[in-house]
């Protein structure tokens, strides 16, 4: 975290201590939260403004993205100064979060190995996993010195981008939605947003986006929402939680474990340094982001 020059070093330590301790959390017997991100800067001079935000680590990936909201007559708009000079349409993620076994290891399909960009190790002591032998494997499980470890293992990512759509009406948002459930999932989705099974087993999409991966994660602000009173059965409302300070922001999603949160000395400890400049804010994201990682 030494990019995030708005906190002080005393500052620095108290949050890297207090979210390990959420993430390893001993009060509840199992972590209160499964990752975090922080950026050297702000989604929009007025503070969070929310109305898609969307995380990747391949400029590939965002490339793609990119081309085909440019090629639709609805959306292009969305790429235009008006809209982008509101909202940032890009600005650089760093996160650390827990990582499963059985995800597939974040490679670039080109070279076959895991990009340059991440890092998996040992949440306990912060040793680093052995990356040749990550690049022979396509997930953790796949390696009995992995699989059976009874530390947890976290990922760092070191430079990835958060793309930000700034839509305002509901045909941006029902246009965009459509392209991120067709293209932006590695495996194939039912229509509550949440992995389909074949025979117990899930099964890979089609056309998809370069690099998709296994759980993305897909924010909305609460404005979208309300363009489709009908509901949105693939989205579901949570809680960001954020520490923003002189331009810079440390944030986490929360659901089902969300009271627990509130009472917990890590968090109260949070809350009492930061005070006003803790923002607690509903927003919504993709069931299968909810149900298959932050919940877990």
């Amino acid at each position: 975290m030494k990019n995030l020059i708005g906190f002080s070093k005393k500052e620095i330590k108290l949050i890297k201590d207090n979210l390990k301790y959420l993430m390893q959390s001993s009060e509840n017997k199992s972590n209160i939260i499964t990752g975090f991100n922080y950026y050297n800067e702000l989604i929009s001079s007025e503070g969070v403004i929310i109305r898609l935000n969307y995380q990747h680590r391949n400029q590939k990936h965002l490339d793609s993205i990119l081309k085909d909201v440019k090629e639709d007559n609805d959306l292009s708009i969305l790429l235009d100064p008006v809209r982008t000079d509101k909202i940032k349409l890009f600005r650089e993620k760093r996160a650390i979060y827990l990582f499963k076994k059985n995800w597939p290891l974040p490679k670039d399909s080109e070279t076959g190995k895991l990009f340059e960009s991440v890092e998996l190790f040992n949440y306990d002591n912060d040793e680093l996993l052995d990356r040749s032998k990550l690049n022979e494997i396509e997930t953790l499980s796949d390696f009995p010195e992995y699989k059976n470890a009874k530390y947890p293992i976290a990922l760092r990512e070191l430079d990835g981008r958060e793309l930000n759509l700034n839509i305002l009406t509901k045909t941006e948002a029902s246009k965009i939605l459509n392209l991120f459930r067709t293209k932006g999932f590695r495996m194939k989705m039912t229509e509550e947003g949440l992995t389909y099974l074949e025979n117990g087993y899930p099964i890979r999409a089609i056309n998809t986006w370069p690099d998709p991966d296994r759980t993305p994660c897909i924010i909305l602000g609460r404005q979208i929402p309300e363009f489709f009173p009908e509901g949105l059965p693939d989205f579901k409302k949570i809680h960001k939680i954020a520490v923003i300070k002189l331009g810079n922001e440390i944030s986490f999603c929360i659901n089902n474990k969300y009271q627990h949160l509130l009472q917990h000395s890590a968090y109260k400890k949070l809350k009492t340094q930061f005070d006003k400049n803790l923002k607690d804010i509903e927003v919504y994201a993709n069931n299968a982001f909810v149900k298959e990682y932050i919940d877990e």
